[in-house]
């Protein structure tokens, strides 16, 4: 189980990986979102570091 700490950690880094995915590819997607959104902690720090390469939001999830 999830500290308090950790969730909050969790949580902002789910919100700064869709703010850098809004810079680079506009308007996300509610599935985008939602998908982010409900992933493990795991994967958002894949997807982060991904959005740093991935040219399209496609790429992202691939």
């Amino acid at each position: 189980m999830l500290t308090t700490e950790a969730m909050l950690e969790a949580r902002g880094r789910v919100e700064m990986l869709l703010e850098l995915m809004a810079i680079k590819f506009g308007s996300l997607p509610d599935g985008v979102v939602q998908r982010v959104r409900s992933a493990d902690v795991d994967q958002v720090r894949g997807w982060a570091a991904r959005v740093l390469t991935a040219r399209t939001l496609e790429e992202m999830f691939v």
